[in-house]
């Protein structure tokens, strides 16, 4: 979604306020459990445009344990600027032009347009976890069998230790690419 903000960015000491309310799917790369919901007000001090507001939003993960479906909310502060270069003077400017303060910002004004489903992507991303969890007690699965043990034990026994793990194969596969880096590294060595 994005946002003229001409009328706002002409007008020193003018104020825009705006209502957030935007559905799943329009936030790239987050997956929204609920449309995102707050207000931002957009202030034109006369130098600069000073956005505020207070965004609520319910992301849709996956438990890094156990990899059920779990939605974290959040509410997130925003606090942006952006300064304000007039043309005609500041009494009666007969143009003006947003200008980024720093560069990451770029970003999120094009001229006097402002991205919010970018400022939405940033702010939302910044609220993931690094490893989400469906409930703080959450017991993941088992190495062996993959089961989820949320639901219960599972038949492994700790008398299993023939039973083949599930990552196996994999450390096979590691040890195949050290086997091949020895080889590699021993014609280096012969050349």
């Amino acid at each position: 979604m994005r946002l003229d903000l001409n009328e706002v960015v002409l007008k020193p000491g003018a104020i825009y306020n705006y209502e957030v309310n935007e559905a799943p799917g329009t936030v790239p790369e987050i997956e929204l459990a609920a449309p995102v919901t707050g207000t931002i007000a957009f202030s034109n001090t006369g130098d600069c445009l000073v956005i505020r507001g207070r965004i609520k939003a319910d992301i849709l993960l996956e438990c890094s344990r156990c990899l059920r479906p779990t939605i974290i909310s959040t509410l997130v502060a925003v606090d942006e600027a952006a300064n304000v270069e007039y043309s005609g003077g500041h009494g009666n400017p007969t143009s003006a032009r947003l200008k980024p303060i720093d560069d990451e910002d770029t970003l999120l004004f094009e001229g006097n347009t402002f991205d919010l489903s970018e400022l939405l992507r940033q702010l939302l991303l910044m609220e993931i976890p690094l490893q989400p969890l469906h409930a703080p007690d959450c017991k993941g699965i088992c190495q062996r069998c993959g089961a989820d043990l949320n639901d219960g034990p599972c038949d492994c026994t700790d008398d299993d230790d023939d039973a083949p793990l599930r990552w196996t194969d994999l450390a096979k596969l590691a040890l195949d690419a050290k086997e091949l880096k020895q080889l590699d590294d021993d014609e280096d060595l012969n050349s």
